[in-house]
């Protein structure tokens, strides 16, 4: 958010398995979650760190997968179908580095390798 600048649109994706028809209780939750989350800046008050956010458009877009397609091949797609200046890929480097892994995963690697 604090790279983000007035007017800007800020797009939380989730990227559906192919064969995930429906919503589960995880996709249910992820979705309530981040719902809640740009409700926070909605409804900030004028003194409330927050508020500075209020101009943002923020959404949750459930991105599906399609056939013969990788998690980065799904987010570029979303990214360019908005056509995304940049993309935001979160990591938890502290707990990956801790478990002996690189801190930059694979899908996270892939999507900044791909999208341009």
């Amino acid at each position: 958010l604090r790279l983000s600048k007035p007017g800007d649109e800020i797009h939380a994706v989730y990227v559906k398995g192919f064969m995930e028809w429906e919503d589960s209780d995880y996709t249910l939750e992820v979705r309530k979650r981040f719902e809640s989350f740009f409700k926070t800046f909605e409804e900030a008050e004028a003194q409330d760190v927050f508020s500075k956010f209020r101009d943002r458009k923020m959404q949750f877009a459930f991105v599906p997968k399609q056939k013969r397609e990788t998690t980065a091949d799904s987010v570029v797609r979303y990214a360019d179908e908005v056509e995304a200046d940049w993309i935001v890929v979160g990591a938890n480097a502290a707990d990956r580095v801790a478990r002996g892994k690189k801190p930059v995963g694979t899908v996270s690697l892939q999507i900044c390798l791909q999208f341009d």
